[in-house]
């Protein structure tokens, strides 16, 4: 265990001070980007500065889901932007593939298991939150994008950044020379933050955080509950991929399994295989029904019920979002079209948008489904 996660771990809050301890180191490494890309004539690294970036072009969404098994490689041949989150880059760089766009949220990741200094990643833009491990956002060899998480059910994230945001550019002007202002906050101030953050968060009024803090760097609302596939989604509207093929984004099982092979990379580089996930390992087991024609869980059919929502409710109202995978690995239960991997990549994503769906006809289908599954999950 690193420095950095064994300070996570010996707090009592877990990942709220994960959070607070990067993004406190994080803004000062922010700021400095951001004044680098002005000097240098480049877009503010802002995602929302990347809006229409892929306007009109195919776009792959990637999760771990089990048919991802089955379509990576077909992707070694797919010319157009990959979206992922560590997981997912960690199995395509394994297979030779680079990915365009890598999203990351979790605090808890490393540069280690991300293979920096092992991998080169300076063809892959990282996006990502003030509140993710500093060592990557300061070590990242390729473009770096930021927003801020809203998350409606627990928005913790958002007061830290507007904490650490303040408290770092005060620091800054006044610290004592030598003195490390993450650590003056930390030993100051962390108690109080954790009784007054943590518990009143939920008071707290909407009209006292506006779109974007005071670097520019823009909220965006990722569903509660999400999983990193719909924040990744939701990222892809935002640079108006179209259409959008989601690839292993499984909400069932698929082959009898729930989880794709994923990869560990060590020095050299050397590969490690993690083992598949088993639908006997899994723990709700013993719940499996299916939806649609695909065998599900509890679990696993809260996140499907997630991702048709957004895509049901979301804009532009012409959006086209599509399954993509090998004729009979299809993993999610419902309303989406699907696609043969194999055909979308032959095509490099072109003549697909037959298969748009209109928002009116995307919510009339969502609705059907709802009311025929309201009382499962």
């Amino acid at each position: 265990m690193t420095e950095y996660q064994r300070r996570i771990a010996a707090t009592k809050i877990g990942k709220a001070m994960a959070w607070e301890y990067a993004a406190f180191r994080n803004y000062k490494t922010i700021e400095d980007h951001i004044w680098q890309a002005y000097s240098e004539g480049k877009t503010h690294p802002d995602l929302m500065s990347y809006t229409g970036s892929l306007a009109g072009k195919p776009a792959i969404v990637l999760g771990s889901g089990p048919s991802l098994d089955s379509a990576v490689p077909y992707l070694k041949d797919w010319e157009g932007a990959i979206l992922c989150g560590p997981t997912q880059a960690l199995v395509l760089r394994y297979a030779g593939i680079t990915p365009s766009h890598l999203f990351l949220v979790d605090p808890m990741n490393t540069p280690k298991q991300m293979g920096m200094g092992v991998i080169p990643w300076k063809d892959t833009m990282l996006v990502t939150t003030p509140t993710v491990n500093p060592y990557i956002v300061e070590g990242w060899e390729g473009e770096r994008a930021y927003f801020r998480i809203i998350n409606p059910a627990a928005d913790i994230e958002r007061h830290i950044t507007d904490m650490a945001l303040t408290w770092t550019q005060f620091v800054e002007k006044y610290k004592p020379k030598g003195e490390d202002p993450v650590w003056l906050y930390m030993a100051d101030e962390q108690t109080i933050f954790a009784d007054s953050v943590l518990t009143n968060v939920y008071a707290r009024s909407e009209a006292l955080h506006p779109a974007k803090d005071r670097l520019g760097i823009r909220q965006q609302i990722m569903h509660a509950g999400c999983t990193p596939n719909i924040a990744i989604l939701v990222a892809a509207h935002v640079f108006r991929a179209d259409p959008i093929f989601l690839v292993g984004v499984d909400n069932g099982f698929v082959r009898g399994l729930y989880r794709a092979v994923n990869y560990a990379v060590e020095e050299g580089p050397s590969w490690r295989m993690l083992p598949r996930g088993d639908v006997s390992a899994h723990p709700e087991k013993d719940k499996v029904f299916k939806c649609n024609g695909v065998a599900t869980v509890p679990q696993l059919f809260f996140y499907n019920r997630l991702l048709l929502n957004m895509v049901a409710c979301s804009e532009p109202a012409d959006m086209c979002v599509i399954e993509a995978a090998r004729p009979g690995d299809y993993g999610i239960a419902g309303i989406l079209p699907k696609a043969d991997i194999a055909d979308v990549v032959k095509m490099q994503g072109l003549g697909f948008k037959r298969l748009r769906q209109p928002r009116r006809q995307r919510m009339a289908l969502y609705q059907r489904w709802q009311e025929e599954w309201k009382n499962v999950g």
